[in-house]
Formats: structure tokens, sequence, C-alpha cells
């Protein structure tokens, strides 16, 4: 497995002027791609690795570091997902950012804590991901469950008409009928 290192933006030249900020020195950063939440060893040939440099004092933002990594793999930037020790920070799911994600990709990767750990543990990597789609409200996943169960309607388009004709009826909102109950005959296995 090679990682490629992504060509960070060119330091400031250090000025020769009394009290003027030298560059920041540049480390790299190693980010596993991977398509799936699993960490597992069994999955590693589903990964692959980015080396993206940052500032070794942490000052780069959650959301230029993004920026940098969807540049060089190719992808939107709104569908990047970064984990850090198994914890999403920032974006994770589709449509408007939430102002918590909002709030997480302005901070530097000091304050997130990153830097402090890769400090002391240089061969841990941030994890990508592509964010998930947003969580489907409960009632959607009851009614879809039991037109999947009971009714025989299978995944896809005809499904989707269903549920949101569904959606504008008064009864969207009560008691799923017909869905199948724990002492229901259809369960008896005689």
């Amino acid at each position: 497995m090679t990682a490629e290192t992504i060509p960070s933006p060119a330091p400031a030249p250090e000025s020769s002027g009394a009290g003027a900020p030298a560059a920041a020195k540049r480390v790299p950063l190693t980010i596993k791609v991977c398509h799936a939440w699993s960490n597992h060893w069994s999955v590693e040939h589903l990964v692959h690795r980015r080396v993206v440099e940052v500032a070794e004092d942490g000052s780069d933002t959650l959301a230029s570091v993004k920026d940098a990594f969807a540049e060089i793999e190719g992808v939107p930037v709104d569908m990047v997902m970064f984990m850090w020790m198994d914890r999403p920070i920032g974006r994770y799911y589709q449509g408007e950012m939430t102002e918590d994600a909002e709030e997480e990709e302005s901070q530097t990767l000091e304050e997130l804590g990153v830097m402090n750990w890769l400090r002391k543990f240089p061969h841990w990597t941030v994890t990508a991901a592509i964010v998930e789609d947003p969580p489907m409200d409960s009632l959607e996943t009851v009614h879809r469950s039991v037109a999947v169960t009971v009714r025989g309607f299978k995944e896809g388009p005809k499904l989707d008409r269903w549920i949101n004709v569904k959606k504008k009826k008064k009864e969207w909102n009560t008691l799923v009928y017909g869905a199948p109950k724990p002492w229901d005959d259809r369960y008896d296995s005689d």
C-alpha cells in the first residue's frame, strides 16, 4: 500500500523583520480512506492511505484539511467525513450542516485534540469515509418495514412513492395497523 502525499500550500517566506512569525513547520498527517465503518484488519484490502502535510502546531482547521484531502481524492468536500478515534468529527450527514458540525469544522486540529495524540503516536491515522444519508424518521422506518414485510413491497421507487403519498395522509402519525404482533399465528413454526 502506498501513501500519496498531498502537496501542501507553500509556506509563506520567512521574514527577517524582528517580531515577525516564522512559517510553521509542516508534518505529515496520514488519512486512511475506507468505505465502511469497520476498522477491522479483515477489511484492510478495502482501504488506501493519503498523506496531508499540516502545521506542526495544529493551527490548520479541520475544514482546510478536508479541502486539501478532497482535492487529491477527487471528491466533493461536502461528501467527506473524517473520524478520529472512531468518532465522526465535522460533517457526517448529507444535506445542510448542523451547527455542531460547522463549529467542529472551524476548529483547529489542536483544539480537536488530534495533534496532541499524533505527537505521542505518530503512526495513528485519521479515517476518511463518505458521509452518510441523514437518519430516517422513526415513523418512516416503521411504515417502510410494514410495507416490505406485510404488503410485499420491494425497496425501490415504487416503495418511495407509496411512502411519500402515505406521509401526506392523516393516518401517517397513527399506529401502523397490519404490523405483525409477536403472538401472530404467522410466526407459528408448526
